[in-house]
């Protein structure tokens, strides 16, 4: 995992990733696109058949992102094993190649949405399945998912779990995107009849408003465009409640979820290292 410039301002421990399988997967939907992956088999030992950890990026952020936590659970463990391990790049991401075509009504490049998406997971599961675990096509079914999702992934592991009920036995849903959202209306609208001014609290502005909504319009509005070509502008229509579909295990009392939101005082410290980051090395350098 190259060393990203934040990790000046956000240090882990690194040390080797071991035997890290990587390689391409080619779409049957578009196989000019080979979806770039990283295979962790428990180090020193046959993979376990029965379970597969899958690694589900933010929007914009590679598979390279989750190597700090890869790195920390791939250490020595007193467990007898550990399960393996699935991290991939969406298509616009890291080292995947090809793109997402254009479709009108949408900005260039973002022909593919959360439900694509959803389906190319299921190719790469499928893959991962006969050529690391011995588990063909038609038995897949019997492999125990656990995702691992952050963001814009909360959404594609809930798309995968409508197309693919009781083959999820674990989620763990990481600052999750809110899909039946627009985002922006978590801040109340600054030109909605009957709001005034000396009614918001501490001393907030209509400006504040309305710069607050610009801003994180600009990157979380479902139909503001991305660098990966990922569509969110249906996302609202394909997730619209934030309790279904229902999460549907393989067993009694599965799946098991964990819902993880950022820490409100480690979060704001955090977001202040980002702020002088930005003044001292500006946006190019984060992007890279």
């Amino acid at each position: 995992c190259p060393l990203h410039p934040l990790d000046h301002f956000f240090p882990y421990p690194r040390g080797k990733l071991v035997d890290m399988e990587k390689f391409f997967v080619p779409l049957q939907r578009d196989p000019q696109i080979r979806i770039s992956c990283s295979f962790f088999p428990p180090p020193e030992r046959p993979s376990p058949r029965d379970t597969l950890i899958v690694f589900l990026n933010g929007i914009d952020h590679p598979k390279s992102s989750w190597c700090p936590t890869i790195d920390a659970l791939l250490k020595p463990r007193r467990r007898p094993y550990s399960t393996p391990f699935l991290a991939y790049d969406r298509p616009g991401q890291g080292t995947t190649i090809g793109k997402n075509q254009d479709v009108l009504g949408r900005p260039q490049g973002h022909a593919r949405d959360c439900l694509d998406a959803a389906h190319d997971l299921r190719e790469l599961i499928e893959y991962v399945g006969k050529t690391r675990l011995g588990i063909g096509r038609e038995d897949i079914d019997s492999l125990g998912i656990v995702f691992v999702a952050s963001s814009i992934g909360v959404a594609i592991a809930r798309l995968y779990a409508a197309e693919q009920p009781r083959t999820v036995t674990g989620y763990l849903f990481l600052d999750s995107t809110l899909a039946s959202s627009d985002t922006i209306s978590i801040y109340p609208d600054p030109h909605a009849p009957g709001l005034r001014e000396e009614d918001l609290l501490n001393g907030i502005t209509v400006q504040d408003l309305e710069l607050a909504r610009n801003r994180l319009g600009r990157v979380y509005h479902p139909e503001s465009p991305n660098k990966e070509g990922l569509w969110r502008g249906n996302l609202p229509q394909l997730l619209p409640y934030s309790d279904a579909p229902q999460l549907v295990g393989p067993g009694p009392r599965t799946p098991y979820v964990t819902v993880i939101q950022h820490d409100p005082v480690l979060n704001t410290k955090q977001w202040a290292k980002v702020r002088t980051f930005f003044s001292l090395f500006g946006n190019r350098l984060l992007l890279t």
